[in-house]
């Protein structure tokens, strides 16, 4: 009888085994799949961005109004009329204004730049009154130097004017006061050429041929 007990015990117990996958090859968990992080590989040279061309005009206009004989006029234009706190500077590279007599692209073609610095009346001190048609309007005033700067190899200032416009009252408002001067008058050693096509400028003063 305990030999029948032993071999049922022995027989249940191999089953059991059996069942939980005891002896034989170990069976090993699958393996899960790694999170692989996916990283941006930085490239050993990197793209460089186009750079931008800039027109040599424009260069040489930026240049030129840095030149002390050229940008003194900015604080001429400051002390000239003290209470026109506003202003700005600015140039022409290309054609003259109202393309005058000069014509279309006469100051690219003669390497010329005409520098501006202007000065105005700030907003709260324009005074307020009617125009002639019953109209709220505000007065203005301003002053502007215009320089001429030669296409030579001085750059030199060639010419150069000043303009005070005044409209301060009904009267001036539709009929400003201009006053204009000459500050420096045209220097008439600096000639330009055109022959043949080609356009070119001689300054004595500069030595330029």
């Amino acid at each position: 009888m305990m030999k029948k007990k032993l071999l049922a015990l022995t027989l249940a117990a191999f089953v059991a085994c059996g069942a939980a996958g005891c002896g034989g090859e170990e069976k090993k968990p699958t393996p899960k799949p790694e999170n692989k992080q996916t990283t941006n590989v930085k490239k050993d040279e990197k793209q460089k961005a186009p750079e931008k061309k800039v027109d040599p005009a424009v260069k040489h206009a930026q240049e030129v109004m840095k030149l002390p004989h050229v940008a003194k006029y900015d604080q001429i234009s400051k002390d000239a009329f003290p209470h026109l706190t506003w202003g700005n500077t600015g140039y022409s590279y290309k054609d003259y204004p109202g393309k005058g007599k000069e014509g279309k692209g006469a100051l690219l073609a003669y390497g010329e730049v005409l520098a501006g610095f202007h000065r105005f009346l700030p907003s709260d001190k324009r005074p307020a009154f009617k125009n002639k048609f019953g109209q709220d309007v505000k007065g203005d005033e301003r002053f502007d130097i215009d320089v001429l700067v030669g296409g030579c190899k001085g750059n030199c200032v060639i010419e150069a004017t000043s303009t005070h416009t005044k409209r301060l009252d009904p009267a001036s408002y539709d009929k400003p006061v201009v006053e204009k001067k000459v500050l420096v008058p045209f220097d008439k050693t600096y000639v330009r050429h055109d022959e043949n096509g080609k356009k070119w400028v001689t300054h004595e003063k500069c030595g330029t041929k």
